[in-house]
């Protein structure tokens, strides 16, 4: 089964096998604030 960068696009668009769970599909702001709390704790260990 072959599937297109095109198809997955429009798949996501009409509400297709896309998941609401995860990094990826969360608005760039709640990702950036995730990201920012790993980035200060891995400077704080060291």
């Amino acid at each position: 089964m072959e599937s297109t960068q095109q198809e997955t696009s429009e798949q996501s668009r009409q509400g297709g096998s896309t998941s609401s769970r995860g990094f990826a599909s969360m608005n760039q702001e709640r990702q950036r604030e995730i990201a920012r709390k790993g980035g200060r704790a891995a400077h704080a260990k060291g």
